[in-house]
């Protein structure tokens, strides 16, 4: 696979998981209230995620993968926040489902390998413009 191939496949991805995760998480948060702060930090997140997804895709042939990875650096940095505070919610004996946990670090690990993918596709296109 190419380099811009492998960010078509990202960029779709992420157009696919943005049609699931934002209900997801809105039915997750409708507990603590939509306004919530934990809640609106992922707005701008899920804003970059479309943002860099249609970027991408439509600078094709060019790679455009810079949006994108911030997009996807954001939302996983979100995550983690989210992982650690069910995690501390299940130390200190509070009523968080286990599942869930399993469910966000298995979401986390994909995240942080999309990140890194995309964080070498920036590296390589910087690299291709400088040639």
């Amino acid at each position: 696979m190419t380099p811009r191939s492998v960010e078509t496949v990202l960029a779709r991805l992420t157009l696919a998981a943005l049609a699931v995760f934002p209900a997801a998480e809105t039915w997750l948060a409708w507990p603590a209230g939509v306004t919530n702060p934990f809640r609106l930090v992922d707005i701008p997140g899920f804003g970059l995620l479309l943002w860099g997804a249609l970027a991408s895709l439509r600078a094709r042939p060019a790679a455009a993968p810079g949006v994108l990875c911030a997009g996807w650096a954001w939302a996983a940095s979100s995550g983690w926040r989210a992982l650690a505070f069910r995690l501390e919610t299940l130390q200190q004996g509070g009523a968080d489902d286990a599942g869930l946990v399993w469910v966000l670090g298995a979401g986390q690990v994909g995240a942080a390998m999309i990140l890194a993918l995309l964080l070498l596709l920036v590296v390589e296109s910087a690299a291709t413009r400088s040639r």
